[in-house]
This record gives C-alpha cells, sequence and structure tokens, in this order.
C-alpha cells in the first residue's frame, strides 16, 4: 500500500494526538522543530545505541504477528 505524504502526516498527528493529548502533541511537535540542526538519523543512532538488535527485531516480528489489520489501524485511530 503506497500512502500519500499527506496521509501519513494525518494519520501520525491524529496517533501523537490520542497517545500525548493535542497539548502535549503540540509540544512534542514545537520541540522537534525548535531543534535547529534536528537531525532524525543521528537522534535515532543514539536512542538505539544500548538496544540489543536481535532481541529487538524479535519483539518487533512478535509484535506484528499479534496484530491483525484491523488492530493495526485502531491503534491510533488511523485510516487504512
Amino acid at each position: 500500500m503506497n500512502r500519500t505524504p499527506t496521509v501519513i502526516m494525518s494519520d501520525g498527528m491524529a496517533c501523537l494526538i490520542k497517545t500525548l493529548g493535542v497539548i502535549d502533541a503540540e509540544k512534542f511537535i514545537c520541540g522537534v522543530l525548535s531543534e535547529r540542526n534536528f537531525d532524525y538519523s543521528v537522534w535515532r543512532e543514539r536512542y538505539f545505541r544500548d538496544v540489543d538488535i536481535p532481541a529487538f527485531v524479535r519483539e518487533a516480528a512478535d509484535y506484528c504477528a499479534e496484530m491483525t489489520p484491523k488492530k493495526r489501524r485502531s491503534r491510533c485511530n488511523v485510516s487504512a
């Protein structure tokens, strides 16, 4: 399935709002945008530096296997 950037942004915002609430979702967005030299790749590398990759992959595969397409969509009230 090839989703447009607009749909992905909309679904992501819906997920942030559902998880954080409107105010904290806005604070999160502002925090990311205020980082003038924010580099997601560098952040991700630091965030996952101490993660056991094989364990992470197993957990992700287990999580994916337990999720039906309907559960995946409803988790954050996003569209298919």
